[in-house]
Protein backbone atom coordinates (compact mmCIF):
# COMPACT_ATOMS: atom_id res chain seq x y z
CA UNK A 1 0.00 0.00 0.00
CA UNK A 2 1.39 3.39 -1.01
CA UNK A 3 1.72 5.99 1.71
CA UNK A 4 0.47 9.53 1.15
CA UNK A 5 2.83 12.49 1.30
CA UNK A 6 1.28 13.46 4.64
CA UNK A 7 1.93 10.00 6.10
CA UNK A 8 5.50 9.98 4.74
CA UNK A 9 6.38 13.35 6.25
CA UNK A 10 4.72 12.39 9.53
CA UNK A 11 6.85 9.24 9.61
CA UNK A 12 9.88 11.41 8.89
CA UNK A 13 9.03 13.67 11.82
CA UNK A 14 8.68 10.67 14.13
CA UNK A 15 12.03 9.24 12.94
CA UNK A 16 13.80 12.57 13.49
CA UNK A 17 12.25 12.89 16.96
CA UNK A 18 13.36 9.33 17.79
CA UNK A 19 16.97 10.14 16.78
CA UNK A 20 16.86 13.25 18.94
CA UNK A 21 15.43 11.32 21.90
CA UNK A 22 18.15 8.66 21.57
CA UNK A 23 20.85 11.32 21.75
CA UNK A 24 19.22 13.06 24.72
CA UNK A 25 18.90 9.79 26.61
CA UNK A 26 22.53 8.90 25.89
CA UNK A 27 23.63 12.19 27.44
CA UNK A 28 21.27 11.81 30.41
CA UNK A 29 22.56 8.29 31.25
CA UNK A 30 26.27 8.93 30.59
CA UNK A 31 28.80 8.43 33.33
CA UNK A 32 31.73 10.63 34.41
CA UNK A 33 34.17 8.71 32.22
CA UNK A 34 31.98 8.65 29.09
CA UNK A 35 32.92 10.92 26.22
CA UNK A 36 29.63 12.44 25.04
CA UNK A 37 31.03 15.61 23.53
CA UNK A 38 30.39 14.31 20.02
CA UNK A 39 26.77 13.51 20.89
CA UNK A 40 26.29 16.96 22.44
CA UNK A 41 27.68 18.57 19.30
CA UNK A 42 25.15 16.65 17.23
CA UNK A 43 22.11 17.95 19.16
CA UNK A 44 21.63 21.22 17.18
CA UNK A 45 21.72 19.27 13.93
CA UNK A 46 19.21 16.73 15.24
CA UNK A 47 16.84 19.48 16.37
CA UNK A 48 17.23 21.18 13.01
CA UNK A 49 16.33 17.90 11.29
CA UNK A 50 13.11 17.70 13.32
CA UNK A 51 12.19 21.27 12.43
CA UNK A 52 12.87 20.71 8.75
CA UNK A 53 10.75 17.56 8.78
CA UNK A 54 7.95 19.48 10.48
CA UNK A 55 8.11 22.21 7.85
CA UNK A 56 7.79 19.59 5.08
CA UNK A 57 4.70 18.18 6.78
CA UNK A 58 1.62 18.48 4.58
CA UNK A 59 0.07 21.17 6.74
CA UNK A 60 -1.76 24.22 5.36
CA UNK A 61 -0.50 26.17 8.36
CA UNK A 62 3.08 25.01 9.17
CA UNK A 63 4.38 25.63 12.69
CA UNK A 64 6.43 28.69 13.52
CA UNK A 65 10.18 28.21 14.24
CA UNK A 66 9.81 28.89 17.99
CA UNK A 67 8.07 25.53 18.30
CA UNK A 68 11.46 23.93 17.68
CA UNK A 69 12.89 25.48 20.85
CA UNK A 70 10.78 23.06 22.87
CA UNK A 71 12.92 20.23 21.48
CA UNK A 72 15.64 21.09 24.02
CA UNK A 73 13.43 19.53 26.73
CA UNK A 74 13.68 15.69 26.66
CA UNK A 75 10.28 15.39 28.33
CA UNK A 76 8.66 17.34 25.49
CA UNK A 77 10.33 15.11 22.90
CA UNK A 78 9.17 11.99 24.73
CA UNK A 79 5.58 13.25 24.91
CA UNK A 80 5.60 14.33 21.26
CA UNK A 81 6.50 10.81 20.19
CA UNK A 82 3.32 9.55 21.85
CA UNK A 83 1.07 11.78 19.74
CA UNK A 84 -0.69 10.84 16.53
CA UNK A 85 0.25 14.21 15.06
CA UNK A 86 3.53 15.43 16.63
CA UNK A 87 3.60 18.52 14.40
CA UNK A 88 0.23 19.80 15.57
CA UNK A 89 0.96 18.87 19.19
CA UNK A 90 4.31 20.70 19.23
CA UNK A 91 2.77 23.78 17.59
CA UNK A 92 -0.04 23.91 20.15
CA UNK A 93 2.44 23.29 22.97
CA UNK A 94 4.48 26.27 21.82
CA UNK A 95 1.39 28.46 21.95
CA UNK A 96 0.41 27.19 25.40
CA UNK A 97 3.90 27.76 26.77
CA UNK A 98 3.80 31.40 25.71
CA UNK A 99 6.33 31.16 22.91
CA UNK A 100 3.66 31.98 20.35
CA UNK A 101 1.06 34.26 21.89
CA UNK A 102 0.07 36.16 18.75
CA UNK A 103 -3.69 36.23 18.32
CA UNK A 104 -3.68 35.47 14.57
CA UNK A 105 -1.49 32.41 15.09
CA UNK A 106 -3.68 31.13 17.94
CA UNK A 107 -6.77 31.66 15.80
CA UNK A 108 -5.31 29.65 12.93
CA UNK A 109 -4.48 26.77 15.26
CA UNK A 110 -7.94 26.69 16.81
CA UNK A 111 -9.63 26.86 13.40
CA UNK A 112 -7.66 23.78 12.37
CA UNK A 113 -8.86 22.01 15.54
CA UNK A 114 -12.45 22.93 14.75
CA UNK A 115 -12.19 21.78 11.14
CA UNK A 116 -10.85 18.43 12.32
CA UNK A 117 -13.59 18.16 14.96
CA UNK A 118 -10.93 18.13 17.69
CA UNK A 119 -10.93 20.00 20.98
CA UNK A 120 -8.27 22.66 21.58
CA UNK A 121 -6.80 23.73 24.90
CA UNK A 122 -8.75 26.29 26.93
CA UNK A 123 -5.93 28.87 26.84
CA UNK A 124 -5.62 28.53 23.08
CA UNK A 125 -9.34 29.05 22.53
CA UNK A 126 -9.36 32.11 24.81
CA UNK A 127 -6.55 33.73 22.79
CA UNK A 128 -8.41 32.93 19.57
CA UNK A 129 -11.66 34.41 20.89
CA UNK A 130 -9.87 37.61 21.92
CA UNK A 131 -8.47 37.84 18.40
CA UNK A 132 -11.98 37.47 16.99
CA UNK A 133 -13.22 40.27 19.25
CA UNK A 134 -10.34 42.48 18.09
CA UNK A 135 -11.12 41.78 14.42
CA UNK A 136 -14.83 42.34 14.90
CA UNK A 137 -14.29 45.70 16.59
CA UNK A 138 -11.84 46.79 13.87
CA UNK A 139 -14.29 45.79 11.12
CA UNK A 140 -17.20 47.50 12.88
CA UNK A 141 -15.12 50.67 13.26
CA UNK A 142 -14.21 50.56 9.57
CA UNK A 143 -17.86 50.08 8.68
CA UNK A 144 -18.92 53.13 10.71
CA UNK A 145 -16.20 55.33 9.23
CA UNK A 146 -16.96 54.15 5.70
CA UNK A 147 -20.66 54.84 6.19
CA UNK A 148 -19.84 58.41 7.22
CA UNK A 149 -17.43 58.86 4.30
CA UNK A 150 -20.05 57.68 1.79
CA UNK A 151 -21.77 61.05 2.00
CA UNK A 152 -22.58 62.46 -1.43
CA UNK A 153 -22.57 66.07 -0.23
CA UNK A 154 -19.43 68.17 -0.95
CA UNK A 155 -17.50 69.10 2.15
CA UNK A 156 -15.83 72.31 3.20
CA UNK A 157 -12.05 71.84 3.36
CA UNK A 158 -8.89 73.96 3.27
CA UNK A 159 -6.74 74.47 0.18
CA UNK A 160 -2.93 74.50 0.06
CA UNK A 161 -2.89 78.09 1.31
CA UNK A 162 -5.22 77.30 4.21
CA UNK A 163 -8.24 79.06 2.71
CA UNK A 164 -11.73 77.50 2.92
CA UNK A 165 -12.92 75.76 -0.22
CA UNK A 166 -15.48 73.17 -1.33
CA UNK A 167 -14.64 69.69 -2.61
CA UNK A 168 -14.72 69.31 -6.38
CA UNK A 169 -17.18 66.81 -7.89
CA UNK A 170 -14.31 64.49 -8.93
CA UNK A 171 -12.99 64.43 -5.36
CA UNK A 172 -16.46 63.71 -4.02
CA UNK A 173 -16.95 60.85 -6.50
CA UNK A 174 -13.55 59.36 -5.62
CA UNK A 175 -14.27 59.63 -1.90
CA UNK A 176 -17.62 57.88 -2.31
CA UNK A 177 -16.04 55.13 -4.44
CA UNK A 178 -13.35 54.45 -1.82
CA UNK A 179 -15.88 54.54 1.02
CA UNK A 180 -18.14 52.02 -0.68
CA UNK A 181 -15.18 49.73 -1.29
CA UNK A 182 -14.20 49.93 2.38
CA UNK A 183 -17.83 49.33 3.37
CA UNK A 184 -17.91 46.10 1.33
CA UNK A 185 -14.58 45.06 2.85
CA UNK A 186 -15.83 45.73 6.39
CA UNK A 187 -19.02 43.77 5.82
CA UNK A 188 -17.00 40.88 4.42
CA UNK A 189 -14.69 40.97 7.45
CA UNK A 190 -17.66 40.90 9.84
CA UNK A 191 -19.08 37.92 7.98
CA UNK A 192 -15.74 36.10 8.24
CA UNK A 193 -15.54 36.75 11.97
CA UNK A 194 -19.00 35.32 12.53
CA UNK A 195 -18.19 32.24 10.47
CA UNK A 196 -14.91 31.69 12.34
CA UNK A 197 -16.62 32.16 15.70
CA UNK A 198 -18.79 29.10 15.01
CA UNK A 199 -15.72 26.97 14.28
CA UNK A 200 -13.84 28.28 17.31
CA UNK A 201 -16.80 27.49 19.55
CA UNK A 202 -16.80 23.96 18.13
CA UNK A 203 -13.17 23.48 19.16
CA UNK A 204 -13.91 23.97 22.85
CA UNK A 205 -13.90 21.10 25.31
CA UNK A 206 -17.37 20.23 26.56
CA UNK A 207 -17.67 20.59 30.34
CA UNK A 208 -19.72 18.11 32.31
CA UNK A 209 -20.48 17.42 35.95
CA UNK A 210 -20.15 13.97 37.46
CA UNK A 211 -20.17 14.63 41.22
CA UNK A 212 -23.58 14.91 42.88
CA UNK A 213 -22.61 14.69 46.53
CA UNK A 214 -23.40 17.29 49.16
CA UNK A 215 -26.40 19.61 49.40
CA UNK A 216 -27.36 21.74 46.40
CA UNK A 217 -27.82 25.46 47.05
CA UNK A 218 -31.32 26.80 47.56
CA UNK A 219 -32.95 28.43 44.56
CA UNK A 220 -32.71 32.20 44.65
CA UNK A 221 -35.82 34.27 43.94
CA UNK A 222 -36.41 37.91 43.18
CA UNK A 223 -40.09 37.30 43.81
CA UNK A 224 -40.91 34.00 45.47
CA UNK A 225 -42.79 31.64 43.19
CA UNK A 226 -42.94 34.17 40.36
CA UNK A 227 -39.50 35.50 39.37
CA UNK A 228 -36.43 33.24 39.65
CA UNK A 229 -32.96 34.76 39.85
CA UNK A 230 -30.99 34.76 36.62
CA UNK A 231 -33.68 33.19 34.42
CA UNK A 232 -35.79 34.38 31.48
CA UNK A 233 -39.51 35.13 32.04
CA UNK A 234 -42.40 36.35 29.89
CA UNK A 235 -45.17 38.82 30.66
CA UNK A 236 -47.87 39.08 28.00
CA UNK A 237 -51.12 40.95 27.63
CA UNK A 238 -53.20 42.84 25.12
CA UNK A 239 -52.02 46.25 23.99
CA UNK A 240 -52.95 49.22 26.17
CA UNK A 241 -53.96 47.17 29.20
CA UNK A 242 -51.05 48.18 31.44
CA UNK A 243 -48.22 45.65 31.02
CA UNK A 244 -45.52 48.34 30.92
CA UNK A 245 -46.93 50.02 34.04
CA UNK A 246 -47.05 46.66 35.79
CA UNK A 247 -43.41 45.90 34.88
CA UNK A 248 -42.28 49.40 35.91
CA UNK A 249 -44.08 48.97 39.23
CA UNK A 250 -42.23 45.67 39.78
CA UNK A 251 -38.88 47.24 38.83
CA UNK A 252 -39.46 50.16 41.21
CA UNK A 253 -40.44 47.83 44.06
CA UNK A 254 -37.24 45.81 43.62
CA UNK A 255 -35.07 48.95 43.42
CA UNK A 256 -36.72 50.77 46.31
CA UNK A 257 -35.39 50.85 49.84
CA UNK A 258 -38.98 51.07 51.08
CA UNK A 259 -40.96 47.93 51.91
CA UNK A 260 -44.38 49.42 51.09
CA UNK A 261 -44.24 49.80 47.33
CA UNK A 262 -47.56 48.60 45.87
CA UNK A 263 -46.64 45.22 44.40
CA UNK A 264 -49.56 43.37 42.78
CA UNK A 265 -47.92 39.96 42.75
CA UNK A 266 -49.79 38.31 45.59
CA UNK A 267 -53.45 37.75 46.38
CA UNK A 268 -54.88 39.00 49.67
CA UNK A 269 -56.47 36.28 51.77
CA UNK A 270 -59.75 36.45 53.66
CA UNK A 271 -59.83 36.08 57.43
CA UNK A 272 -62.74 35.69 59.82
CA UNK A 273 -63.80 39.31 59.63
CA UNK A 274 -67.51 39.87 59.42
CA UNK A 275 -67.32 41.69 56.11
CA UNK A 276 -65.35 38.85 54.50
CA UNK A 277 -62.71 41.28 53.24
CA UNK A 278 -58.95 40.78 53.08
CA UNK A 279 -56.88 40.47 56.19
CA UNK A 280 -55.31 43.66 57.52
CA UNK A 281 -52.28 41.58 58.53
CA UNK A 282 -51.54 40.11 55.09
CA UNK A 283 -48.10 41.18 53.86
CA UNK A 284 -46.45 41.00 50.43
CA UNK A 285 -43.61 38.55 49.80
CA UNK A 286 -40.13 39.42 51.00
CA UNK A 287 -38.13 41.31 48.37
CA UNK A 288 -34.37 40.97 47.92
CA UNK A 289 -32.43 43.70 49.67
CA UNK A 290 -28.83 44.88 49.85
CA UNK A 291 -27.03 47.04 52.40
CA UNK A 292 -28.06 50.06 50.32
CA UNK A 293 -31.70 49.01 50.21
CA UNK A 294 -33.11 47.58 46.96
CA UNK A 295 -31.30 45.94 44.08
CA UNK A 296 -30.17 47.46 40.74
CA UNK A 297 -32.74 47.09 37.95
CA UNK A 298 -32.50 48.03 34.25
CA UNK A 299 -35.59 48.78 32.14
CA UNK A 300 -35.00 48.92 28.36
CA UNK A 301 -37.96 50.32 26.44
CA UNK A 302 -38.71 51.13 22.80
CA UNK A 303 -42.02 52.81 23.64
CA UNK A 304 -41.78 55.56 26.28
CA UNK A 305 -39.39 58.45 26.70
CA UNK A 306 -37.62 59.28 29.96
CA UNK A 307 -40.06 62.06 30.84
CA UNK A 308 -43.07 59.73 30.66
CA UNK A 309 -41.38 57.23 32.97
CA UNK A 310 -40.51 60.06 35.34
CA UNK A 311 -44.16 61.11 35.44
CA UNK A 312 -45.30 57.56 36.18
CA UNK A 313 -42.76 57.13 38.97
CA UNK A 314 -43.71 60.49 40.46
CA UNK A 315 -47.37 59.46 40.66
CA UNK A 316 -46.63 56.26 42.58
CA UNK A 317 -47.40 56.46 46.33
CA UNK A 318 -43.77 56.06 47.44
CA UNK A 319 -41.18 58.89 47.04
CA UNK A 320 -38.78 58.58 44.14
CA UNK A 321 -35.81 59.19 46.43
CA UNK A 322 -36.40 55.70 47.82
CA UNK A 323 -35.07 54.32 44.51
CA UNK A 324 -31.58 55.57 45.37
CA UNK A 325 -30.33 55.63 41.73
CA UNK A 326 -30.88 51.88 41.45
CA UNK A 327 -33.56 52.04 38.74
CA UNK A 328 -31.83 52.49 35.36
CA UNK A 329 -34.11 53.40 32.43
CA UNK A 330 -32.83 53.13 28.84
CA UNK A 331 -34.73 54.74 25.95
CA UNK A 332 -33.98 52.34 23.07
CA UNK A 333 -36.24 53.98 20.48
CA UNK A 334 -33.33 54.55 18.07
CA UNK A 335 -31.27 51.50 18.99
CA UNK A 336 -32.86 48.94 16.73
CA UNK A 337 -33.27 45.30 17.82
CA UNK A 338 -31.08 43.52 20.37
CA UNK A 339 -31.14 40.36 18.28
CA UNK A 340 -31.22 40.24 14.47
CA UNK A 341 -29.70 38.56 11.39
CA UNK A 342 -26.06 39.31 10.59
CA UNK A 343 -25.20 42.98 10.43
CA UNK A 344 -23.36 42.42 7.14
CA UNK A 345 -26.60 43.34 5.39
CA UNK A 346 -27.26 39.94 3.81
CA UNK A 347 -29.47 38.65 6.61
CA UNK A 348 -33.22 38.07 6.44
CA UNK A 349 -35.64 37.75 9.35
CA UNK A 350 -35.91 34.01 8.67
CA UNK A 351 -32.13 33.39 8.73
CA UNK A 352 -29.93 32.68 11.74
CA UNK A 353 -29.70 35.76 13.95
CA UNK A 354 -27.35 36.88 16.71
CA UNK A 355 -26.75 39.53 19.38
CA UNK A 356 -26.42 42.98 17.81
CA UNK A 357 -24.28 45.91 18.87
CA UNK A 358 -27.31 47.28 20.74
CA UNK A 359 -27.66 43.97 22.59
CA UNK A 360 -24.01 44.00 23.62
CA UNK A 361 -24.29 47.60 24.80
CA UNK A 362 -27.32 46.77 26.95
CA UNK A 363 -25.64 43.72 28.47
CA UNK A 364 -22.54 45.74 29.34
CA UNK A 365 -24.73 48.27 31.17
CA UNK A 366 -26.37 45.51 33.21
CA UNK A 367 -23.01 43.92 33.99
CA UNK A 368 -21.47 47.23 35.05
CA UNK A 369 -24.39 48.08 37.35
CA UNK A 370 -24.69 44.47 38.62
CA UNK A 371 -28.39 44.48 37.72
CA UNK A 372 -30.59 41.78 39.23
CA UNK A 373 -33.44 42.34 36.77
CA UNK A 374 -33.55 43.44 33.13
CA UNK A 375 -36.95 44.37 31.68
CA UNK A 376 -37.17 44.30 27.85
CA UNK A 377 -40.25 46.17 26.62
CA UNK A 378 -41.56 45.15 24.12
CA UNK A 379 -40.28 41.86 22.79
CA UNK A 380 -41.40 42.75 19.26
CA UNK A 381 -38.87 45.62 19.12
CA UNK A 382 -35.98 43.72 20.73
CA UNK A 383 -36.31 40.57 18.61
CA UNK A 384 -35.58 41.27 14.93
CA UNK A 385 -36.04 37.75 13.61
CA UNK A 386 -39.05 35.56 12.77
CA UNK A 387 -41.14 34.95 15.90
CA UNK A 388 -42.73 31.85 14.37
CA UNK A 389 -39.55 29.82 13.70
CA UNK A 390 -38.88 27.59 16.70
CA UNK A 391 -35.11 27.23 16.16
CA UNK A 392 -34.61 31.01 15.93
CA UNK A 393 -36.76 31.69 18.98
CA UNK A 394 -34.97 29.03 21.04
CA UNK A 395 -31.56 30.43 20.07
CA UNK A 396 -32.58 33.91 21.23
CA UNK A 397 -34.11 32.74 24.51
CA UNK A 398 -31.20 30.38 25.28
CA UNK A 399 -28.67 33.17 24.76
CA UNK A 400 -30.42 35.51 27.19
CA UNK A 401 -30.98 32.73 29.70
CA UNK A 402 -27.29 31.73 29.64
CA UNK A 403 -26.26 35.37 30.06
CA UNK A 404 -28.74 35.87 32.88
CA UNK A 405 -27.48 32.83 34.78
CA UNK A 406 -23.85 33.91 34.32
CA UNK A 407 -24.56 37.38 35.78
CA UNK A 408 -27.41 36.51 38.20
CA UNK A 409 -29.72 38.85 36.33
CA UNK A 410 -33.31 37.80 35.67
CA UNK A 411 -34.72 38.88 32.30
CA UNK A 412 -38.39 39.83 31.93
CA UNK A 413 -39.59 40.15 28.33
CA UNK A 414 -42.92 41.84 27.64
CA UNK A 415 -44.87 40.41 24.72
CA UNK A 416 -48.31 40.40 23.19
CA UNK A 417 -50.91 37.72 22.51
CA UNK A 418 -52.11 37.11 18.93
CA UNK A 419 -54.37 39.74 17.45
CA UNK A 420 -57.64 39.68 19.33
CA UNK A 421 -56.28 37.38 22.05
CA UNK A 422 -55.67 37.94 25.72
CA UNK A 423 -59.05 37.44 27.33
CA UNK A 424 -60.10 34.41 29.32
CA UNK A 425 -62.63 33.60 26.58
CA UNK A 426 -59.77 33.18 24.08
CA UNK A 427 -58.52 30.11 25.95
CA UNK A 428 -55.32 29.17 27.74
CA UNK A 429 -53.41 28.52 24.49
CA UNK A 430 -53.92 31.98 23.05
CA UNK A 431 -51.99 34.23 25.42
CA UNK A 432 -48.71 34.60 23.46
CA UNK A 433 -47.85 35.43 19.85
CA UNK A 434 -45.54 33.30 17.69
CA UNK A 435 -43.82 29.97 18.17
CA UNK A 436 -44.61 27.63 21.04
CA UNK A 437 -40.94 27.94 22.03
CA UNK A 438 -41.57 31.38 23.57
CA UNK A 439 -43.32 29.93 26.64
CA UNK A 440 -41.41 26.64 26.37
CA UNK A 441 -38.01 28.35 26.69
CA UNK A 442 -39.09 30.73 29.48
CA UNK A 443 -38.70 29.55 33.07
CA UNK A 444 -41.74 31.51 34.15
CA UNK A 445 -44.59 33.12 32.22
CA UNK A 446 -47.41 35.42 33.29
CA UNK A 447 -50.35 36.91 31.43
CA UNK A 448 -52.27 40.09 32.22
CA UNK A 449 -55.74 38.89 31.20
CA UNK A 450 -59.33 40.00 31.46
CA UNK A 451 -62.89 38.72 31.36
CA UNK A 452 -65.41 40.66 29.34
CA UNK A 453 -68.47 42.12 30.96
CA UNK A 454 -71.69 40.66 29.62
CA UNK A 455 -74.75 42.77 28.99
CA UNK A 456 -77.49 40.37 28.08
CA UNK A 457 -76.24 38.12 25.28
CA UNK A 458 -73.66 40.64 24.09
CA UNK A 459 -70.09 41.16 25.28
CA UNK A 460 -68.82 44.63 26.05
CA UNK A 461 -65.17 44.76 24.91
CA UNK A 462 -64.45 48.26 26.14
CA UNK A 463 -65.19 47.52 29.79
CA UNK A 464 -63.65 44.34 31.22
CA UNK A 465 -65.52 42.96 34.19
CA UNK A 466 -62.40 41.47 35.69
CA UNK A 467 -58.65 42.02 35.16
CA UNK A 468 -56.21 39.56 36.65
CA UNK A 469 -52.57 38.47 36.60
CA UNK A 470 -52.27 34.76 35.95
CA UNK A 471 -49.20 32.54 36.10
CA UNK A 472 -49.21 30.51 32.87
CA UNK A 473 -45.99 28.57 33.49
CA UNK A 474 -44.19 27.97 36.81
CA UNK A 475 -41.09 25.88 36.13
CA UNK A 476 -40.07 25.62 39.78
CA UNK A 477 -43.18 24.71 41.70
CA UNK A 478 -46.98 24.66 41.60
CA UNK A 479 -49.00 27.48 40.07
CA UNK A 480 -49.19 30.59 42.27
CA UNK A 481 -52.67 31.90 42.86
CA UNK A 482 -54.20 34.17 40.26
CA UNK A 483 -54.18 37.82 41.35
CA UNK A 484 -57.18 40.08 40.74
CA UNK A 485 -56.22 43.66 39.92
CA UNK A 486 -57.64 47.12 39.63
CA UNK A 487 -55.92 50.30 38.46
CA UNK A 488 -56.40 53.99 39.12
CA UNK A 489 -54.66 54.93 35.87
CA UNK A 490 -51.23 54.98 37.56
CA UNK A 491 -50.90 52.14 40.02
CA UNK A 492 -52.03 48.55 39.90
CA UNK A 493 -53.50 47.27 43.17
CA UNK A 494 -54.59 43.82 44.24
CA UNK A 495 -58.19 43.36 45.22
CA UNK A 496 -59.85 40.58 47.16
CA UNK A 497 -62.44 38.60 45.29
CA UNK A 498 -64.37 35.84 47.07
CA UNK A 499 -63.57 32.43 45.63
CA UNK A 500 -65.86 29.38 45.39
CA UNK A 501 -65.12 26.99 48.23
CA UNK A 502 -63.73 24.25 45.98
CA UNK A 503 -61.56 26.61 44.00
CA UNK A 504 -60.29 28.25 47.17
CA UNK A 505 -59.32 24.87 48.61
CA UNK A 506 -57.43 23.93 45.44
CA UNK A 507 -55.62 27.27 45.43
CA UNK A 508 -54.47 26.86 49.02
CA UNK A 509 -53.28 23.32 48.31
CA UNK A 510 -51.14 24.55 45.42
CA UNK A 511 -49.86 27.69 47.08
CA UNK A 512 -46.15 28.41 46.75
CA UNK A 513 -44.54 29.21 50.11
CA UNK A 514 -43.84 32.91 50.43
CA UNK A 515 -46.40 34.02 47.85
Amino acid sequence: MNMTDDELTRTEVVAALADLQEAQQAIAHSGPSDDVNEIKESLPGLRRAVREAMERHDDPDPPEPPAGDLLEDPRIVEEALKQDDPVQWLSDKALESGEQTAGPEALRRVLRHGDRDEAASVDLVEIAELELVRRERAAARMKRVAALEADARPRRTLDAEGKPCTEEPKVVAERIKNARSELREARGALGEVRAMRITVAGARHADSRTSWTGTPPDREWLLAGWLAEGRVHLLTGSGGRGKSRLALQLAAALASEEADWPLPWWRPTADNRSDGGPSDHHHPPTLPRTDAGGVPVVVASWEDEDAEVHRRLRDLPVPIKALGNRLHYVDCAEWGPLWAPQESGSGHVQTVAELTGAGRRLRRLCEREKARLLVIDPLAAAYGSDENVRALVRQYMASWDAWGRAHKCAVLMIGHPPKGGGSREDGDDNWWSGSTDWPAAARGAWALRFEKANVGARSVKTRPERTFLECMKPSYGPFPETVDLEADGVTWRTIWRPQPEAAAGAAVAGKVPGV
